[in-house]
């Protein structure tokens, strides 16, 4: 960054506090710019470490979250200690977009509401008398995002403010394309040095030492450079279409990136994913496919608190094995076949008689559903409620970190599917497509990946959607 802090005898609006956590490690460069434009101290919470941690840990909410969001209670209560005049933790539903094959920039859901839950969790803000500023925003909107930003300080004149929040943006574009050319930077120093690097991918808070645990320092002693996802996303590109539905910001980057080492010789793809990360059972399939698709070995590692490299590091060395096994066999990445078409729902299959699934998922208002599509001549039936053998279908199709309703409805569709008196040649199935940035947008991408197979090898039955907003 070109700005370096205030000293605290020049901040006319006093001391301004961001905690090291979450989304602020994709952002900080334009908060930072922004308060220091406004004549703010910026101070930003301690390095995240066990210690922290167990600082706010009575705060947390929920054991089931991930690490990174249960540190982010660390890092206010180490703000709160360190007597900041106010603290400064936006909820961030729209990113900035980055690219046009992706359908929306969402944030992950946890990341955006985050700030709500340190609200109304965290006691010792109101007792010590700090107040917290999170206001809703969308950076894909800059007018909207300059007038929220104006609304939350409006003792700022709102010249004041517009000025500063485009010298923000500009630093985090700035940012952002210095990341990248040290990504081609690295590119080029492995090329002419004849070394192979690693795509350490994942989301922006898991370049915290406390939460990658040394990860990236494994590697490297294994004599391999590291990269990070948004250092070399730019550089991929999306050939085909995803089975999944690509409206995560954070998750664009992903799949660009797993597309660019998948045709790399000297680039190996590494996913880090944390426990309780219910979109990342999205991305982990998708990334998979893309790098397997080539022809390449995929690597997942999935991190929490405990910082055992035990795992790690023979994951590592296998990959390491293999990669080297590889080039003594000259093994070359592959070109990724094209999907199979989507096969649709046409007026002919309606006259044929074609079954048509749906999920049960309200047992009143479907009731209903079923009898309209009788009614207008499709032969539609709503599944009757979950049964325990559904429940064991969706655990054996569904990636472990979808949440519970994924399971049993996936479940319930290939229950059905599997063990009903259905001829596979002759149903379709209709699925919803919710909208909003939830993993139950991706219902119908998870209902792909488990359909049975027909006799040709693509999926047996037809998937009309239904778009709902």
């Amino acid at each position: 960054m070109t700005i370096k802090r205030a000293k605290k005898s020049e901040a006319t609006r006093g001391t301004i506090g961001i905690p090291r956590a979450l989304n602020i490690y994709e952002n900080y460069p334009l908060w930072f710019t922004i308060f220091d434009a406004l004549g703010y101290r910026v101070m930003l919470s301690s390095k995240s470490s066990k210690n922290l941690y167990e600082k706010g840990i009575e705060t947390i909410a929920s054991e089931a979250v991930c690490y990174p969001a249960k540190l982010t209670h660390g890092h206010v209560m180490d703000l709160v200690r360190k007597k900041v005049d106010a603290i400064f933790y936006p909820s961030v539903v729209y990113e900035k977009p980055e690219f046009g094959e992706a359908t929306n920039n969402f944030n992950c859901p946890v990341v955006a509401g985050y700030p709500e839950v340190i609200r109304v969790n965290v006691d010792a803000l109101e007792e010590k008398g700090i107040p917290m500023y999170s206001p809703f925003i969308a950076l894909d909107n800059e007018k909207a995002f300059i007038e929220t930003m104006k609304q939350t300080f409006p003792e700022i004149p709102a010249e004041e403010m517009e000025q500063a929040v485009q010298k923000g943006l500009a630093e985090a574009e700035k940012c952002r394309r210095d990341i990248q050319n040290e990504g081609e930077a690295a590119l080029h120093y492995m090329a002419k040095n004849n070394v192979k690097g690693i795509v350490l991918a994942g989301h922006p808070y898991h370049v915290d030492p406390e939460v990658n645990h040394g990860i990236p320092e494994l590697i490297t002693m294994n004599g391999m450079a590291v990269l990070t996802e948004d250092s070399i996303s730019h550089l991929g590109s999306i050939d085909h279409k995803l089975r999944v539905e690509n409206q995560w910001k954070y998750h664009a980057r992903l799949y660009r990136a797993a597309s660019f080492a998948a045709k790399q010789e000297n680039l190996e793809f590494v996913q880090l994913t944390s426990f309780g990360c219910g979109l990342d059972a999205i991305t982990t399939d998708m990334c998979q496919e893309i790098i397997e698709g080539h022809n390449k070995v995929y690597t997942l590692l999935k991190i929490d608190e405990i910082n055992n490299l035990g795992a790690a590091r023979i994951r590592v060395r296998s990959l390491k094995a293999a990669i080297e096994e590889r080039d003594r066999h000259h093994i070359k990445p592959a070109e990724m076949a094209p999907p199979k078409e989507r096969p649709l729902f046409t007026k002919e299959m309606r006259k044929e008689g074609y079954t048509i699934l749906a999920p049960q998922l309200a047992p009143t208002h479907f009731a209903m559903l079923e009898a309209a599509g009788r009614a207008t001549g499709y032969n539609l039936e709503v599944l009757p409620a979950v049964t325990p053998r559904g429940v064991d279908e969706g655990l054996r199709y569904v990636n472990n970190d979808a949440c519970y309703p994924a399971i049993l409805t996936i479940g319930q569709m290939m229950d059905a599917l599997k063990h009903g008196d259905y001829d596979l040649e002759r149903i379709a199935v209709l699925m919803t497509q919710t909208g909003g940035g939830c993993r139950a947008t991706n219902y119908i991408a998870m209902l792909k990946k488990s359909a049975p197979r027909s006799r040709d090898g693509t999926n047996s039955c037809h998937f009309p959607e239904c778009k709902w907003a």
